[in-house]
């Protein structure tokens, strides 16, 4: 019975096709597959954005968008690297793996994060690109494994597998914090009609205005009583987006 089981060909084609997603030999089709959804469909996808990553403050994932854009381009750059160069990296291997492997966990966990607006988005087809991550994700853990098992006996060290992927994670994490720092600083100057950082501030925020739920100055706008601080949050929103806030307001009450 197990001779029996053991030359299954159905086990055989399964344990045949995951074998070769990390053997230390890509074919052809595994290449031209992973510069698509590992390199292409990436940057396709933030430039095509609807909103969902570069939306700022205002959804959940945008809160994010500096780590996420700082983080793939460091990956995209890792993969197109270990693509190009493969085992010529040599001892880098370790290095390649760890950022890899921290590649996949981020961009699954996105694909996570905007599955509920995947869902809702393939009622107009665009949708389907929320899927995107989880075959991305799929794409740097196999290159990230096929590092390891090209290494052979010199395999490289956990310890630096595990740093490097804490670093691909830690210095875009560092940077996206120090950048809320800023945003949330700049705002509150803008807010505080005594505040003498007004232009400073206004610039600061025009430069990273895809982070900036300007809404907010709009919120803030219909609110307030004093016209000093409303003239303040009308003028800064019109040199930040060019547009009056009486507008965005009407349309927002719309």
């Amino acid at each position: 019975m197990n001779s029996i089981l053991a030359n299954d060909p159905i086990e055989e084609m399964r344990s045949g096709f995951w074998a070769r997603q990390i053997d230390s030999v890509p074919t052809s089709g595994q290449v031209v597959f992973d510069v698509v959804f590992g390199i292409l469909m990436p940057v396709f996808c933030f430039y095509f954005d609807p909103g969902i990553v570069r939306g700022g403050f205002s959804t959940p994932i945008g809160k994010m968008s500096f780590f996420i854009y700082v983080f793939s381009g460091l990956a995209i750059v890792t993969l197109s690297i270990w693509l190009g160069l493969g085992p010529r990296i040599g001892s880098a291997k370790g290095i390649v793996c760890g950022m890899l492997v921290a590649a996949a966990i981020i961009s699954t966990s996105i694909g996570v994060l905007i599955l509920p607006l995947t869902l809702i988005g393939l009622f107009v087809v665009i949708g389907v690109l929320g899927f995107v991550p989880f075959i991305t994700g799929f794409v740097y853990l196999r290159n990230g494994l096929r590092a390891v098992r090209q290494a052979g006996d010199r395999s490289p060290r956990m310890a630096t597998v595990i740093l490097s992927a804490l670093l691909a994670i830690g210095i875009p994490g560092a940077a996206q914090w120090a950048v809320i720092e800023i945003v949330e600083q700049s705002v509150a100057e803008i807010l505080d009609e005594k505040s003498p950082s007004f232009d400073a501030s206004v610039s600061r925020i025009r430069m990273l205005r895809s982070l900036v739920d300007t809404d907010r100055f709009v919120r803030e706008y219909e609110k307030e009583p004093n016209p000093e601080r409303r003239e303040r949050l009308g003028r800064a929103y019109k040199e930040i987006t060019g547009v009056e806030i009486e507008t965005r307001l009407s349309i927002l009450n719309d």
